[in-house]
C-alpha cells in the first residue's frame, strides 16, 4: 500500500502510528465501502466484541444548532448512526441466554478516540449514553423505559450544564 502527500507518492514504511503524517492519503486497491461483514472481520481481528460504543455517531439532530459541526465531525464514521434511544435499547444480559443475568457483575462500553480532540468532545460523545448504560446497569429491565430514562435525562441535562460539561443535546428529549 502506497500513500501521497503533497501530490507525491510515498512508499508504505510501516503499520505504526508514528509512520503516519499528517494528510497522507492511502488508495486501496479494493476501493469499495464497509460492510457489516467488514465490521464483523474487524471485530474478531481485534477481539473488540463490545456491543456498546460511545463514538457511533448520533442519529437525530441535536436541539442545539450550534452542536452541527462537533456533531458532523465526532463518532467514527464507521458506524452506522443511531439515535440516544436506540443506544437506551441496549439490554446487557441479553447474548447471555435465560437464567444468566445473575452472572454480570458489571458492565463497560467502548469508545475509540480516533475523532476526539479535547475533552469537550469526549463528552459529548458520552453523555447522555453514559447515563442510559448506568441506568440499565443498575436498573431493574422492567422499570428502565426510555420513556422514563428521557425524562430523566432532561433533569441531568442542567446538571451537566452546571458543571460545564458539553454534552449532545438530542432532540427528542425537552431538556431544561
Amino acid at each position: 500500500m502506497a500513500t501521497e502527500h503533497a501530490g507525491a507518492a510515498k512508499v508504505w514504511e510501516g503499520r505504526f502510528y508514528e509512520d503516519l503524517d499528517v494528510g497522507d492519503v492511502f488508495r486501496s486497491r479494493f476501493g469499495r465501502t464497509i460492510t457489516d461483514t467488514d465490521n464483523i472481520w474487524f471485530t474478531c481481528l481485534t477481539m473488540n466484541t463490545n456491543p456498546m460504543h460511545f463514538d457511533v455517531p448520533y442519529a437525530e439532530p441535536s436541539a442545539d444548532p450550534g452542536q452541527a459541526e462537533r456533531q458532523g465531525r465526532v463518532g467514527l464514521q464507521l458506524y452506522s448512526p443511531k439515535t440516544v434511544a436506540e443506544s437506551f435499547d441496549w439490554e446487557p444480559t441479553e447474548s447471555l441466554g435465560p437464567g444468566r443475568a445473575t452472572h454480570v457483575a458489571g458492565v463497560e462500553a467502548a469508545i475509540w478516540g480516533e475523532t476526539i480532540s479535547d475533552f469537550d468532545d469526549l463528552c459529548f460523545l458520552l453523555l447522555p449514553r453514559l447515563a442510559g448504560v448506568a441506568h440499565k446497569a443498575w436498573s431493574d429491565p422492567q422499570v428502565a423505559t426510555w420513556t422514563d430514562h428521557r425524562d430523566r435525562l432532561a433533569r441531568h441535562g442542567r446538571l451537566w450544564a452546571q458543571d460545564g460539561l458539553t454534552y449532545f443535546r438530542t432532540s427528542t428529549v425537552h431538556w431544561l
